[in-house]
């Protein structure tokens, strides 16, 4: 078949929680996940994730910059 894309194999949600769980585990304080169509389960340490605020405020700082 021409043109036919790969279809995409996200993971259970069980299979998730006990990603996170072992991440946690494992000592890593985890401040949010990505999952990728391939299956692939990417923890993000809490240290790797900007708060939300702090990402306002370098946003909101750019913009009175200019």
């Amino acid at each position: 078949m021409m043109g036919s894309a790969a279809k995409a194999v996200y993971p259970r949600k069980s299979t998730i929680e006990r990603t996170i769980a072992a991440a946690r585990a494992a000592g890593i304080r985890v401040g949010g996940f990505e999952v990728d169509p391939d299956g692939t389960i990417r923890i993000l340490s809490e240290r790797a994730s900007p708060a939300a605020s702090d990402a306002y405020e370098r946003w909101s700082s750019s913009r009175v910059a200019r």
